[in-house]
């Protein structure tokens, strides 16, 4: 088997693989610190056994059986218990749990568990087997899942009716899955010649069953796997289920025709951040949905799709954080937690229109706002920092978070001048009154002003006032000092 161990104190952890490891040597040993880093190691690894402590940070066992029921409901699952966390080992078992051992356990425990388990997963397998006649044959899963959570009747009526389509199929049996109270699971046997009006038939199915009972089921099916990894057909037909968020209900996915494939996520984060800093809701929207249908085209898991969306999301606001206000910071903060709980790639996509035309209504107000103000605020930043050598207009326009081009326009526009013309006339303003009012060196004044050479400084300042520094300086009125 391949058992993995989630353990937070490490020696501990250390301790159980290292029994295990030496006295079961048949079985492979994998280690996790908390439920988060042991759910990564269950999507990259098949596991058989899963032993997890209480009392972890990050993710604790008892919400880790819980994100297990859901995504791995064939694995068999232990809980580690310290005696005063005797309650979280009886709802570990009412969320299935294969056993528990209370801390401190023997070595003699340890194995005496791993041994059942073993066995339980050999029974199970075989009990399968079996019940469908399969004798080492190939088998495929078929998970019926009620969107909205079961009410009475509803799930029992759900696999009766799945059951006799099945039979009418000529499969030889069926077994429902007990560890999930949202869903039907079976295991069939069937050609892959027969799939095609399998699986039309079970669309009817869905389809009069939402008429006559008015509730939606999501189908999917897994691939055909033989005796020992059924577990694995389970997880991929809940993965397909899955996809009835971008589909809809009444729709059976097989894992076949419906892989996750690779998805040109850069390409539309990018022309997504281009729609928003544009600030045309039109295309904001048009470039949401384009990205939601195809993350759905590529049968991206719903879950993998909401994180996508809020790490973009994150990174908009995060571009453009100056321009939002607090309140719509809080807004975003929303709209981002609510992604979590869309109910369909419908409700995902609303949710991120939102959430864009907040952070573009937020930039287009910044500009607007800025308009007005902004040649006066920049012509008393150049008056403040024209003696900056480093002054230009990719400068001042960075520092008003402005596109420098555009900038450039807005500038001139409102001035009248261009911006490098104006941060010159300031600077030959200043130079003529330090030459006039002061005795400094004319390098000193070509520093003050900006310029750190000094034959430039000459050349410019002769140029713009039709004599050199000194020409000009000898125009002053005598009293103010010797020329230099």
């Amino acid at each position: 088997m391949n058992i993995l161990i989630v353990e937070d104190e490490q020696r501990a952890r250390d301790s159980i693989i290292g029994i295990i490891r030496k006295n079961r040597p048949a079985h492979s040993l994998f280690g996790a610190g908390d439920g988060a880093e042991a759910l990564r190691l269950l999507e990259e690894r098949e596991i058989d056994l899963l032993v997890t402590d209480v009392n972890m940070p990050v993710m604790d066992g008892i919400t880790l059986l819980e994100r297990v029921r859901v995504l791995l409901p064939g694995l068999t699952t232990v809980l580690l218990s310290a005696y005063g966390y005797f309650s979280y080992a009886q709802k570990a078992l009412q969320l299935g749990a294969f056993d528990y051992l209370l801390k401190p356990f023997t070595q003699e425990l340890l194995l005496s568990m791993v041994d059942r388990a073993e066995e339980h997963n050999r029974d199970n397998e075989a009990r399968y087997a079996r019940i469908l006649h399969l004798d080492g044959e190939r088998a495929r899963a078929v998970m019926l899942r009620i969107p909205q959570g079961p009410e009475p009747g509803r799930l029992q009526l759900l696999h009766d009716a799945a059951g006799e389509l099945i039979r009418d199929c000529g499969c030889a049996a069926v077994v429902r899955s007990h560890l999930n109270a949202d869903c039907a699971t079976f295991l069939i046997r069937i050609s892959g010649a027969d799939m095609e009006g399998f699986c039309a038939a079970l669309h009817r199915l869905l389809e009069a069953l939402q008429a006559a009972h008015g509730f939606a089921v999501c189908a999917g099916i897994g691939p055909p796997r033989p005796q020992g990894s059924f577990h694995q057909s389970l997880c991929h037909a809940q993965d397909c289920a899955g996809l009835c968020f971008y589909g809809g209900p009444r729709l059976v996915y097989v894992h076949e025709q419906h892989k996750a494939r690779p998805c040109p996520r850069e390409e539309r984060k990018q022309a997504l951040l281009t729609a928003v800093a544009a600030g045309d809701p039109g295309e904001i929207a048009d470039q949401v949905d384009a990205a939601v249908a195809e993350l759905g085209a590529c049968n991206v898991p719903p879950a993998e799709c909401r994180e996508v969306w809020q790490s973009w999301l994150a990174d908009l606001a995060g571009l453009h954080r100056s321009a939002l206000s607090q309140a719509d910071t809080a807004a975003l903060e929303t709209l981002t937690a609510a992604l979590w709980e869309a109910a369909d790639a419908g409700e995902l996509a609303r949710l991120a229109r939102q959430a864009c035309w907040i952070i573009s209504n937020g930039i287009v107000a910044f500009r607007s706002n800025k308009k007005g103000l902004v040649t006066e605020q920049s012509k008393q930043y150049i008056q403040e920092h024209y003696g900056e050598p480093e002054l230009s207009l990719v400068e001042v326009a960075e520092h008003f978070h402005f596109n420098p081009a555009y900038f450039s326009s807005l500038f001139k526009k409102q001035a009248g001048v261009p911006l490098g013309q104006y941060i010159l006339d300031i600077r030959m303003t200043k130079a003529r009154e330090l030459l006039l009012e002061t005795d400094l060196k004319i390098y000193e004044i070509a520093r003050a002003v900006g310029f750190l050479d000094n034959k430039y400084f000459i050349r410019v300042f002769t140029k713009e006032n039709g004599v050199s520094p000194g020409t000009f300086r000898a125009t002053r009125d005598p009293c103010v000092g010797d020329v230099s």
